[in-house]
């Protein structure tokens, strides 16, 4: 079973991130303030940034799933 990070009530997620076809909802603020990688990526113009999705199609959603616990500091 798959425990996902917990979602703001009052803020929709504004990213869509599709890991190994499973697609995850999450905040570019949180993703951004923990990761050079993303606020890289969301800062450069790349299109990921104009489509708010980013997709990582041969990675484990299992595994994208602690990735961002650590992100969002509920891992900790």
């Amino acid at each position: 079973e798959r425990t996902l990070p917990k979602r703001f009530k009052s803020v929709d997620p504004d990213v869509t991130v599709v890991v190994g076809g499973v697609e995850f909802y999450h905040y570019k603020t949180i993703m951004c303030s923990r990761c050079e990688f993303f606020d890289n990526m969301f800062s450069a113009g790349m299109r990921e940034s104009k489509d708010n999705r980013i997709e990582f199609p041969d990675k484990n959603p299992d595994e994208w799933i602690e990735i961002y616990k650590l992100l969002s500091l509920e891992g900790s």
